[in-house]
């Protein structure tokens, strides 16, 4: 199994799903979509503009007013028709999306995300925290070779590790890991892995502790499959 390298990616997302006519510019005589498809994902990021603009509106006050940024050292971009926006800051980037949920058709999501920290211990600071506050974050991480999920249920299936639960389908499209004595998901994918506390809202620095504890439980598990995935969990933070 080839280990996968370790990369800059790693983000600090929070989704918020709602219906689609709950959206600003949703208008009455406006037609729910009942599918997901091109036409409905544009449709949606049309009718977000506003929800986006108001996002970007939220953070750019919150950057001066809890970091003290100045104009020079902000940089905002968008929304754009296709329903993104960014400001990038000296410390790290937020970038904000819009798009339709395939599962639930009549939902949007609006998505926050924080990239490209300069340093990982800006999450536990007190002006991050009051930013950020508590929500259903998620921390993920990408990595740029494959990794060989069927492997990873192995290693942790032979392990006979009671604690830990695994669900996974018949393609292994991707594996969730989950601890009996921890808060906390975590979800492989072959080129990322996002890790969550979805149960209830959680601040930054609270989902850090929680990733703490998972990733020091996968260390127990001594075989290859599982210290490359550790591997990368150590080098997140």
């Amino acid at each position: 199994m080839t280990a996968p390298s370790i990369q800059n990616g790693v983000s600090l997302s929070s989704n918020r799903r709602l219906p689609i006519k709950q959206l600003r510019n949703f208008e009455s005589h406006f037609k729910i979509p009942t599918n997901c498809d091109s036409k409905s994902q544009k449709f949606v990021q049309r009718v977000a503009q506003q929800d986006l603009a108001l996002l970007l509106d939220q953070f750019y006050d919150a950057f001066r007013s809890i970091y003290g940024f100045k104009r020079k050292q902000l940089k905002a971009y968008g929304p754009t028709p296709d329903g993104v926006g960014s400001i990038q800051t000296p410390k790290f980037g937020l970038e904000v999306s819009a798009h339709q949920s395939c599962s639930e058709p009549e939902s949007a999501i609006l998505k926050k995300e924080i990239v490209r920290l300069v340093d990982w211990n800006e999450m536990l600071s007190h002006e991050f925290k009051n930013l950020c506050g508590a929500e259903n974050w998620s921390l993920c991480r990408q990595w740029d070779v494959t990794m060989q999920l069927d492997d990873l249920i192995d290693a942790i299936e032979e392990s006979n590790c009671a604690d830990l639960q695994l669900q996974y389908d018949r393609q292994i499209t991707r594996v969730e890991i989950s601890n009996l004595a921890l808060p906390g998901v975590l979800v492989v994918y072959p080129q990322h892995y996002e890790f969550g506390v979805q149960k209830n809202p959680i601040k930054p620095d609270q989902l850090i502790a929680a990733f703490k504890a998972f990733k020091n439980q996968l260390e127990e598990l001594s075989n290859n499959a599982t210290q490359h995935l550790f591997n990368s969990m150590e080098a997140t933070l």
